[in-house]
């Protein structure tokens, strides 16, 4: 009768235990990296709906000259989907030129370059809530407008998203985790300011 396990058993049952831990800890990165791509994507969804109500409202309060830049040809069919990308040469897309509707940035940053464009807070990182600051998980912001001769309008508002922020320097923006995506959300709304 045996009464002991021998050494061989010992080793292959450490072996399996070994095997065992890997697989687990290969599972929970990925769990992990799963609920991260989640949360940034529930995230993107909530921030591009209150950009919406931003855009609308400001639409319905102010000319289009007063809040909006439209240094690029904007003429590009409001129906397709768009990307907003981090250089606007021969993009089709509008940016703010201020936050007409309140003095505050409520996560937006707005930047006056002409080759860049609206970086938009998806995840604050620094601790600062409401401003873009550096590590900061942002999103690059752009809209389609069509205005019919009811001034009624169609907008098309898109983020791409994620980026990190890097205020030092040149106020560059990096790819988060190689995981790039585009929220279009489109809307109509009636008597608009031209």
């Amino acid at each position: 009768m045996k009464k002991a396990f021998t050494m061989i058993e010992i080793l292959v049952a450490m072996i399996l235990l070994g095997f065992l831990i890997i697989g687990s800890v290969k599972a929970m990165k990925y769990l992990r990296d799963a609920h991260q791509v989640n949360e940034l994507r529930y995230l993107a969804l909530n921030k591009i709906d209150s950009e919406m109500a931003r855009l609308v409202a400001n639409y319905k309060s102010y000319t289009n000259s007063d809040f909006a830049s439209f240094d690029t040809n904007t003429t590009g069919n409001w129906y397709d989907n768009f990307d907003v990308n981090w250089n606007l040469t021969n993009e089709v897309y509008e940016v703010y030129k201020e936050n007409a509707i309140s003095a505050q940035g409520f996560g937006l940053l707005i930047d006056d370059s002409p080759n860049k464009h609206n970086l938009i807070e998806i995840k604050n990182i620094s601790g600062n809530f409401g401003e873009v600051d550096n590590n900061d998980i942002i999103g690059l912001l752009g809209w389609k407008i069509m205005i019919n001769d009811k001034n009624e309008s169609n907008i098309s508002l898109s983020i791409r998203y994620p980026y990190r922020f890097n205020s030092s320097g040149d106020g560059s923006i990096v790819e988060f985790k190689n995981f790039n995506e585009t929220i279009n959300l489109k809307t109509s709304a009636s008597k608009v300011m031209r």
